[in-house]
């Protein structure tokens, strides 16, 4: 069929031509005969960048219906944008982050705005636009009605365009989402100010969802205006937006006066909230289903008694409170309805708030996350027997031990579909006998719990654990022996002494680069990681997700090869982290390129052998990749960001200490 032609005349004649009359009616009772309509509705269905760019190439029948208004009543340019992004935050120390980025969505709005027309838009979802891609949206001519806007990453000021969208949307207008693309606490320009919330407030009063995460250009009066006049909010969120606490006490009291019989989901996390205004709102608003109170000052037990009280509340977010103890858990955990999903992370939570939390609560709980906290594995056996529905259970920095997996492994909890389990603290063991130094970590699990684990959670897809020793390890010592029983009873004492110091630290995380390094040079531990890989090899072909911590004190032989190897076959797997493994170097990356094209994340942390070299090397045969974390680094400059731009054709570079684009 030659779809050059055009329609199902164009076709008729090409298969008269070839004498194939079988192909002619199968083609013409196929896709040509169907009604426009239909074709229509089964073009809406495809992603937006098939539909702008893909469908008009076929034929000209093809073009006419993919190009109708008709056919673009959603348009999520989301993944359209991200497949264009490449964000590399770039983390060495006493260097601020750096982001290397495609070209924003401004091009597809264009297209959208010229080409198709906005008469029938109804929901708009586009990341890294600016004020001029939404100029496009507002021709002269028609304007759209949206029914649900969403622009994550907006880049510079949008009061204007916003306002006119509003304007033209103003009786349909119900979802509107907005964040910026670089943090505004650097001063620069704000992405919205007041301006745009007194319009919205003025002209879309059916508003039922507003997300204005981090954008503090906007003050208390903007936000009164919206709370004033939109009085059917359903969620709100307002993240980082007022860091003055009067303020935020007059916003809450306009809450609780205005939106409280309607509201589902407040977000008011990295602000400061006053308790009693909160305790206010809490009471008013009893139809809550989600709140998220992270990284908030200090709230008192009558606060946590007011949350515990709401019966229809099933999502909390508790997390980096450094009030929240164990008297707060236990408050919650004798709540009558109990919570679905639950955040206790960066909390002074323990063993005691944990356990309750786990016997009051787990029945329900299908999300739970509690990184960086005091719990042990008394927790973890807690969790496992209670929290049978378990989906999600993140535990990082913590102080479990070895036991750890095998819990988890034993336990009833078979729905996991992510779990994330690793120590804070590495132990140095001495023999007392030899006085010879040896290294001991808390992460050991031999490799047939690692399997059980794999094997009774059939839906694991994402997975963090450290790499454990499956079959014991070979001894490295590095100085020490020699000295007497009462010097090394002295240096075992300091050395508890110093691991208590660190469960009391709130921030697990090492002070610096080199101070890993010197404290692996004491004493490695030499550990073969070939079972190791082969016993995640069960779940190869399902895994998404990846991410492995190292430990200083220890030496991994082979990693590079058997990484390479367990990689080649998780055909699925979309990101990958590493963490304190210093025998990654650049050849392992490029073999990473190779063994994982399809890569969309990468995370290194604490490595000290890979170089630019082998990150240009990744980017280059990742043509997928969208975001590049890079942290304590030191052989990766960045200088880097440059010679990724060149290398990647059509960027932008933008310097988050600037926050400036310039084409290249």
């Amino acid at each position: 069929m030659d779809c050059r032609r055009g329609g199902k005349g164009g076709s008729r004649r090409a298969a008269q031509g070839r004498g194939d009359s079988s192909k002619s009616s199968g083609w013409e009772t196929g896709w040509n005969q169907l009604p426009v309509e239909v074709m229509t509705f089964i073009f809406s269905l495809l992603p937006a960048e098939e539909r702008l760019y893909v469908l008009p190439m076929v034929c000209r029948l093809w073009r006419s219906i993919a190009l109708r208004p008709e056919c673009f009543r959603e348009a999520d340019l989301e993944d359209w944008s991200e497949k264009r992004v490449l964000v590399a935050l770039i983390e060495p120390s006493n260097v601020c982050k750096s982001m290397v980025r495609r070209t924003s969505a401004d091009e597809a709005l264009k297209r959208l705005g010229e080409r198709v027309g906005v008469r029938h838009l109804e929901v708009l979802r586009a990341r890294n636009c600016s004020a001029q891609g939404l100029g496009y949206l507002l021709p002269p001519s028609c304007k759209p009605r949206l029914l649900h806007l969403e622009l994550p990453d907006l880049l510079g000021n949008a009061d204007l365009e916003l306002s006119r969208l509003a304007a033209a949307s103003s009786s349909s207008l119900r979802k509107l989402i907005i964040a910026p693309f670089y943090s505004e606490s650097s001063g620069t320009g704000h992405v919205i100010t007041d301006s745009f919330l007194f319009s919205l407030a003025n002209t879309c009063r059916n508003l039922t969802h507003l997300d204005i995460t981090e954008c503090k250009g906007v003050t208390k009066w903007g936000i009164l205006a919206v709370l004033e006049r939109c009085r059917n909010l359903e969620a709100l969120s307002l993240s980082g937006c007022l860091s003055e606490r009067e303020d935020m006490r007059e916003v809450l009291n306009a809450i609780a006066a205005n939106c409280c019989h309607k509201l589902t989901s407040l977000d008011v996390s990295r602000t400061c909230v006053p308790c009693d205004a909160f305790v206010h709102v809490i009471d008013k608003c009893r139809k809550l289903q989600s709140l998220n109170i992270s990284d908030v000052l200090v709230l008192t037990p009558q606060a946590v008694h007011a949350i515990a009280s709401v019966t229809s509340l099933g999502e909390l977010n508790l997390g980096w409170n450094s009030w929240l103890e164990d008297t707060h858990a236990k408050l919650l955990s004798v709540r009558t309805t109990p919570f679905t999903s639950l955040d206790l992370s960066g909390t002074c939570l323990s063993d005691a708030g944990m356990i309750a939390v786990a016997r009051g609560l787990g029945r329900t709980l299908v999300k739970l996350r509690a990184h960086n906290t005091l719990i042990s594995d008394a927790s973890i056996e807690a969790i496992a027997t209670y929290c049978s529905n378990l989906e999600r259970l993140g535990a990082l920095e913590t102080n479990v031990s070895d036991r750890a997996a095998a819990i988890v492994a034993c336990s009833g909890c078979t729905n996991l579909i992510s779990l994330s389990l690793s120590g804070c603290c590495e132990r140095v063991v001495r023999d007392s006998g030899s006085g010879s130094s040896s290294s001991s970590s808390s992460w050991l699990a031999p490799h047939n719990e690692c399997r059980t684990l794999l094997a009774r959670c059939p839906k694991l897809i994402e997975l963090a654990m450290p790499i454990t020793d499956c079959y014991g390890a070979q001894e490295e010592v590095v100085g020490g022996g020699g000295r007497g029983g009462a010097v090394r009873e002295r240096e075992r004492a300091a050395e508890r002494e110093r691991e208590r110091e660190r469960d009391r630290d709130r921030d697990r995380r090492p002070s610096s680069y080199c101070t890993h390094r010197r404290r692996s040079r004491r004493c490695r531990q030499v550990i073969a990681t070939v079972p190791f890989f082969e016993a995640l090899a069960i779940a190869s072909s399902r895994l998404k997700s990846l991410s492995l911590t190292g430990c200083c004190a220890r030496r991994y032989a082979d990693i590079s090869q058997a990484l390479i190897a367990f990689l080649g076959l998780c055909t699925s797997v979309m990101a990958v982290s590493f963490s304190k493994i210093f025998e990654l170097d650049d050849d392992t990356l490029r073999g990473l390129g190779s063994a994982c094209p399809h890569l969309i994340y990468f995370t290194l942390e604490y490595n000290d052998t890979v170089t630019d070299v082998g990150l240009k090397a990744l980017v280059t045969a990742c043509k997928n990749l969208k975001v590049v974390n890079i942290k304590q680094c030191p052989e990766i400059s960045l200088s880097v960001l440059d010679q990724l731009a060149k290398l990647l054709p059509k960027k932008t570079v933008a310097d988050a200490r600037e926050c400036v684009c310039t084409e290249l």
